[in-house]
């Protein structure tokens, strides 16, 4: 019916909510799935490519970066949301290298 429509194109556009997981670190009241930021940064960005959120919030934007091989720089006013985006990029970073070593790759 049309409410199972809805919801296919909402999932789609990336719409739906983060998943548990992603706010482990911490909650921000507007936090984007990072799918949704993977799609737009692969879709208008290259490898190295430097990325910049001047509402950086929790970060989802740089923790995307991260993933693709992308620079970020990110501001943000509210300090707990500071801490908040330097644990998840942190953590997008030790994965990121994690993965990398078990393939013999460096991160940079």
């Amino acid at each position: 019916g049309a409410g199972r429509t809805k919801a296919k194109k909402k999932k789609a556009a990336g719409k739906t909510p983060p998943p548990p997981p992603e706010k482990r670190l911490g909650k921000h009241p507007t936090q984007k799935p990072i799918p949704l930021l993977e799609r737009i940064l692969l879709a208008s960005t290259n490898e190295n490519d430097l990325v910049f959120d001047p509402f950086a919030g929790s970060s989802t934007t740089g923790v995307a970066a991260i993933r693709h091989r992308r620079k970020f720089i990110g501001t943000e006013l509210e300090t707990d949301f500071i801490h908040l985006s330097i644990q998840r990029l942190e953590h997008a970073i030790d994965a990121r290298q994690s993965s990398l070593e078990s393939r013999g790759e460096g991160i940079f």
